[in-house]
Protein backbone atom coordinates (compact mmCIF):
# COMPACT_ATOMS: atom_id res chain seq x y z
CA UNK A 1 0.00 0.00 0.00
CA UNK A 2 1.68 3.21 -1.17
CA UNK A 3 0.99 6.04 1.27
CA UNK A 4 2.13 9.64 0.87
CA UNK A 5 1.95 11.35 4.27
CA UNK A 6 2.82 14.89 5.27
CA UNK A 7 2.57 17.55 7.97
CA UNK A 8 2.81 21.34 7.79
CA UNK A 9 0.96 22.29 10.97
CA UNK A 10 4.00 24.04 12.44
CA UNK A 11 6.97 25.83 10.89
CA UNK A 12 8.16 22.46 9.60
CA UNK A 13 7.61 20.33 6.52
CA UNK A 14 7.65 16.57 7.03
CA UNK A 15 6.93 14.17 4.16
CA UNK A 16 7.11 10.37 4.00
CA UNK A 17 6.45 8.04 1.08
CA UNK A 18 6.01 4.45 2.20
CA UNK A 19 4.97 1.05 0.94
CA UNK A 20 3.83 -0.99 3.90
CA UNK A 21 6.55 -0.80 6.55
CA UNK A 22 9.16 0.25 4.00
CA UNK A 23 10.00 3.97 3.74
CA UNK A 24 10.71 4.83 0.11
CA UNK A 25 11.39 8.54 0.63
CA UNK A 26 11.46 11.03 3.46
CA UNK A 27 11.93 14.78 3.87
CA UNK A 28 12.09 16.62 7.21
CA UNK A 29 12.79 20.34 7.10
CA UNK A 30 12.51 22.25 10.37
CA UNK A 31 11.80 25.96 10.73
CA UNK A 32 10.47 26.17 7.20
CA UNK A 33 8.40 29.35 6.92
CA UNK A 34 7.25 28.95 3.30
CA UNK A 35 5.17 25.78 3.41
CA UNK A 36 2.67 27.07 0.86
CA UNK A 37 5.43 27.73 -1.64
CA UNK A 38 7.44 24.54 -1.25
CA UNK A 39 5.03 21.81 -0.10
CA UNK A 40 3.78 20.84 -3.56
CA UNK A 41 7.32 20.92 -4.98
CA UNK A 42 8.66 18.70 -2.19
CA UNK A 43 5.75 16.25 -2.54
CA UNK A 44 6.51 15.91 -6.25
CA UNK A 45 10.23 15.52 -5.59
CA UNK A 46 9.56 12.75 -3.07
CA UNK A 47 7.51 10.80 -5.61
CA UNK A 48 9.95 11.44 -8.45
CA UNK A 49 12.92 10.08 -6.50
CA UNK A 50 11.03 6.79 -6.09
CA UNK A 51 9.89 6.73 -9.73
CA UNK A 52 6.26 7.05 -8.70
CA UNK A 53 3.40 9.34 -9.68
CA UNK A 54 0.32 10.50 -7.79
CA UNK A 55 -1.74 7.93 -9.70
CA UNK A 56 0.39 5.17 -8.14
CA UNK A 57 -0.68 6.12 -4.61
CA UNK A 58 -3.25 4.20 -2.59
CA UNK A 59 -3.69 6.84 0.10
CA UNK A 60 -2.70 10.38 1.08
CA UNK A 61 -2.47 10.94 4.85
CA UNK A 62 -2.04 14.36 6.41
CA UNK A 63 -2.51 16.31 9.64
CA UNK A 64 -5.69 18.38 9.74
CA UNK A 65 -4.96 20.30 12.94
CA UNK A 66 -5.54 21.77 15.35
CA UNK A 67 -2.87 24.36 14.64
CA UNK A 68 -2.76 27.81 13.13
CA UNK A 69 -5.51 28.50 10.61
CA UNK A 70 -3.01 29.12 7.80
CA UNK A 71 -0.91 25.96 8.26
CA UNK A 72 -3.99 23.73 8.58
CA UNK A 73 -5.44 25.27 5.43
CA UNK A 74 -2.21 24.79 3.45
CA UNK A 75 -2.08 21.08 4.26
CA UNK A 76 -5.78 20.53 3.65
CA UNK A 77 -5.75 22.27 0.26
CA UNK A 78 -2.71 20.27 -0.90
CA UNK A 79 -4.34 16.99 0.12
CA UNK A 80 -7.68 17.93 -1.41
CA UNK A 81 -6.06 18.86 -4.72
CA UNK A 82 -4.48 15.41 -4.97
CA UNK A 83 -7.79 13.83 -4.02
CA UNK A 84 -9.79 15.72 -6.62
CA UNK A 85 -7.27 15.52 -9.46
CA UNK A 86 -6.13 11.92 -9.02
CA UNK A 87 -9.04 10.35 -7.11
CA UNK A 88 -6.73 9.26 -4.29
CA UNK A 89 -8.46 8.60 -0.92
CA UNK A 90 -7.53 10.85 2.01
CA UNK A 91 -6.89 10.02 5.66
CA UNK A 92 -6.70 12.88 8.15
CA UNK A 93 -4.81 12.57 11.44
CA UNK A 94 -5.09 15.14 14.22
CA UNK A 95 -1.94 16.95 15.30
CA UNK A 96 -2.43 15.62 18.84
CA UNK A 97 -2.62 12.00 17.67
CA UNK A 98 0.41 12.46 15.39
CA UNK A 99 2.47 13.59 18.39
CA UNK A 100 1.17 10.85 20.68
CA UNK A 101 2.04 8.24 18.03
CA UNK A 102 5.73 8.81 18.74
CA UNK A 103 5.23 7.15 22.16
CA UNK A 104 3.71 3.76 21.34
CA UNK A 105 6.45 1.92 23.22
CA UNK A 106 6.35 3.79 26.54
CA UNK A 107 5.25 2.16 29.80
CA UNK A 108 2.50 4.66 30.58
CA UNK A 109 -1.17 3.79 30.02
CA UNK A 110 -2.14 7.44 29.57
CA UNK A 111 -0.58 10.09 27.35
CA UNK A 112 -1.57 13.74 27.60
CA UNK A 113 -0.84 15.86 24.53
CA UNK A 114 -0.61 19.63 24.83
CA UNK A 115 0.24 21.74 21.78
CA UNK A 116 1.05 25.41 22.25
CA UNK A 117 -1.85 27.39 20.78
CA UNK A 118 -0.37 30.77 21.79
CA UNK A 119 -2.23 33.45 23.75
CA UNK A 120 -1.95 31.32 26.91
CA UNK A 121 -3.92 28.39 25.42
CA UNK A 122 -3.08 24.80 24.51
CA UNK A 123 -4.69 22.22 22.24
CA UNK A 124 -5.27 19.47 24.79
CA UNK A 125 -6.18 15.79 24.46
CA UNK A 126 -5.84 12.60 26.51
CA UNK A 127 -5.08 9.18 24.99
CA UNK A 128 -5.15 5.69 26.48
CA UNK A 129 -2.25 3.48 25.42
CA UNK A 130 -2.59 -0.31 25.51
CA UNK A 131 -0.51 -2.87 23.64
CA UNK A 132 0.95 -0.20 21.40
CA UNK A 133 -2.46 1.15 20.36
CA UNK A 134 -3.80 4.64 21.11
CA UNK A 135 -7.46 5.39 21.77
CA UNK A 136 -8.96 8.80 22.50
CA UNK A 137 -9.89 9.34 26.14
CA UNK A 138 -11.10 12.90 25.52
CA UNK A 139 -11.97 15.25 22.72
CA UNK A 140 -9.49 17.85 21.53
CA UNK A 141 -9.99 20.92 23.70
CA UNK A 142 -8.71 24.47 23.64
CA UNK A 143 -7.68 24.95 27.26
CA UNK A 144 -6.14 27.90 29.07
CA UNK A 145 -2.87 27.00 30.77
CA UNK A 146 -4.17 28.66 33.94
CA UNK A 147 -7.03 26.11 33.97
CA UNK A 148 -5.01 23.09 32.90
CA UNK A 149 -4.85 21.27 36.23
CA UNK A 150 -8.55 20.44 36.32
CA UNK A 151 -8.26 18.65 32.97
CA UNK A 152 -5.28 16.47 33.88
CA UNK A 153 -5.84 12.80 34.84
CA UNK A 154 -5.48 11.80 38.46
CA UNK A 155 -3.48 8.69 37.61
CA UNK A 156 0.10 8.73 36.37
CA UNK A 157 0.54 9.96 32.80
CA UNK A 158 3.16 11.12 30.32
CA UNK A 159 2.94 14.74 29.20
CA UNK A 160 4.03 15.41 25.61
CA UNK A 161 3.74 18.22 23.06
CA UNK A 162 5.14 21.67 22.43
CA UNK A 163 3.39 23.16 25.51
CA UNK A 164 4.72 20.64 28.03
CA UNK A 165 7.36 23.05 29.41
CA UNK A 166 4.79 25.85 29.74
CA UNK A 167 2.53 23.53 31.72
CA UNK A 168 5.31 22.22 33.95
CA UNK A 169 6.44 25.77 34.75
CA UNK A 170 2.88 26.70 35.67
CA UNK A 171 2.38 23.61 37.86
CA UNK A 172 5.62 23.72 39.80
CA UNK A 173 4.01 22.16 42.89
CA UNK A 174 2.75 19.12 40.97
CA UNK A 175 5.14 16.38 39.91
CA UNK A 176 4.75 15.79 36.17
CA UNK A 177 6.38 13.14 34.00
CA UNK A 178 7.47 14.95 30.83
CA UNK A 179 8.98 13.50 27.69
CA UNK A 180 12.49 14.61 26.76
CA UNK A 181 11.82 14.63 23.00
CA UNK A 182 11.33 17.73 20.87
CA UNK A 183 7.83 16.48 19.92
CA UNK A 184 8.06 17.55 16.31
CA UNK A 185 5.33 15.86 14.27
CA UNK A 186 6.85 13.12 12.10
CA UNK A 187 5.15 12.16 8.86
CA UNK A 188 6.34 8.57 9.29
CA UNK A 189 4.03 8.35 12.33
CA UNK A 190 1.13 9.73 10.28
CA UNK A 191 1.77 6.97 7.76
CA UNK A 192 1.85 4.38 10.54
CA UNK A 193 -1.49 5.57 11.94
CA UNK A 194 -3.09 5.56 8.49
CA UNK A 195 -1.82 2.07 7.71
CA UNK A 196 -3.16 0.67 10.98
CA UNK A 197 -6.53 2.40 10.99
CA UNK A 198 -7.63 3.16 7.43
CA UNK A 199 -9.34 -0.20 6.84
CA UNK A 200 -10.96 -0.24 10.29
CA UNK A 201 -13.17 2.82 9.84
CA UNK A 202 -16.06 3.83 7.63
CA UNK A 203 -16.24 7.33 6.22
CA UNK A 204 -12.90 9.09 6.59
CA UNK A 205 -13.11 12.56 8.07
CA UNK A 206 -10.80 14.78 6.04
CA UNK A 207 -12.08 18.20 7.05
CA UNK A 208 -9.78 20.71 8.77
CA UNK A 209 -9.84 20.89 12.56
CA UNK A 210 -9.53 24.52 13.58
CA UNK A 211 -10.85 24.58 17.19
CA UNK A 212 -10.06 28.30 17.41
CA UNK A 213 -11.54 30.67 14.86
CA UNK A 214 -9.02 32.78 12.90
CA UNK A 215 -8.43 36.23 14.36
CA UNK A 216 -8.09 39.26 12.14
CA UNK A 217 -6.40 42.47 13.21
Amino acid sequence: MHILSFDVTSNNISITLSNGDIILGQIDQENHSNQSEFLTILLQDTLKKSNLYYKDLDLVAFTNGPASFTSVRIGYIAAKMINLCCKIPLFAVSSNLAIAADYLDVKYSKIVTAIDARLGDVFFQIFDLENGKLTENSEILLVKISDIEKYLPQEKFLLVGSAKKLISDFLLKRKLVISDKDDVIKSKNISKIARRNYNDIGDVIDQPTYIREPRIG
